[in-house]
């Protein structure tokens, strides 16, 4: 598996098979890529997309805003073999109109579903343990079971 992650321990990436690259060695590589990061930062833009294998999938259920939108849709309508699944648009909730991915020529290439897969009991309240259990493991001195690892240079 190749992944691109600036946070990743070099040595758990190996212990699990993992391959690090930087994220625009992915499209020449991958026939499908999933986006996981923080949003804030464009990952996928047009020369991004310029050297996507063909077929290609990109899954995209992090943060809109990762995603070029107008890029990708000029990508997905020149080359058919291109395909992208997400649960959030740029404009959302009807602000600034609708998204171009809407269109009804991109229907066979674009899947969109709700942003809230983790939005179920069991996983809201895994989620709050988890932040209370590392609150209650720093304020007794402790390190938190579930910390942020510094960003590899």
């Amino acid at each position: 598996m190749l992944a691109a992650d600036p946070w990743m321990d070099l040595d758990l990436a190996r212990a699990r098979g993992v391959i690090l690259a930087t994220v625009d060695a992915l499209p020449a590589y991958c026939d499908i890529v999933s986006l996981h990061a923080p949003g804030g930062l464009v990952i996928v833009d047009g020369p991004w997309l310029a050297r996507t294998r063909s077929p290609f999938i990109l899954v995209n259920t992090a943060r809109a805003d990762l995603v070029d939108e107008p890029a990708l849709v000029a990508a997905l309508r020149t080359d058919h073999n291109l395909h992208y699944a997400a649960d959030a648009l740029v404009h959302e909730h009807g602000s600034g109109g609708p998204s171009a991915l809407l269109s009804p020529d991109l229907a066979d290439q674009v899947v969109v579903t709700p942003h809230l897969a983790a939005n179920t009991v069991e996983a809201v309240d895994l989620m709050g343990a988890m932040a209370v259990g590392n609150v209650l493991a720093v304020l007794d001195g402790r390190a938190p079971p579930n910390p942020v690892p510094p960003r590899r240079s």
